[in-house]
């Protein structure tokens, strides 16, 4: 009976820690994986802006870095995004996006689907901004087109 105890307490410290660190705040960001964090295979670790925060009328660019923790194969990864500009705000979906179409536009050199495990890191530009930035947030999915999920993150920006 100790054992099993013992062994529910290590698991469970375990997914308290694997939770814990996928959190993560960079300036006004802050970020949570909201997917199956044991066993999906794509875990987002860090984003970041530059700068931060941005400036109306001037380039800014988001860097992402994944963390592939299995080997993707050729099937296309889809992503959907629902955004929404501030807390009661009707949210605005964008469905069935090539994640890795989107990565590769601006990121010619980064492999995707990625082929190993490891770190993926790659930029967006987000190009001249056109109005202050408030609160903000969106959810990202991705999973293959036959609906196997590969990760999932809240990601928001500003305060309530």
């Amino acid at each position: 009976m100790r054992s099993c105890f013992s062994f529910l307490l290590i698991l469970l410290l375990g997914v308290a820690s694997l939770a814990t660190a996928g959190r993560s705040t960079n300036g006004n960001w802050s970020w949570i994986n909201c997917g199956r964090l044991l066993t999906d295979p794509m875990l987002l670790t860090t984003i970041s802006i530059s700068p931060d925060p941005p400036v109306v009328g001037q380039n800014a660019a988001m860097g992402i870095k994944i963390n592939v923790r299995k080997p993707l194969d050729d099937t296309p990864i889809l992503a959907n995004f629902t955004l929404w500009e501030h807390k009661g705000a009707k949210p605005v979906s964008l469905d069935d996006v090539d994640l890795c179409a989107l990565i590769r536009m601006h990121n010619p050199d980064v492999q995707c689907p990625p082929k190993k495990t490891g770190e993926m890191a790659f930029d967006i530009p987000m190009d001249n901004f056109k109005k202050e930035w408030g609160y903000f947030g969106f959810n990202v999915h991705a999973a293959y087109a036959n609906g196997t999920e590969l990760g999932c993150a809240s990601i928001k920006y500003g305060h309530e």
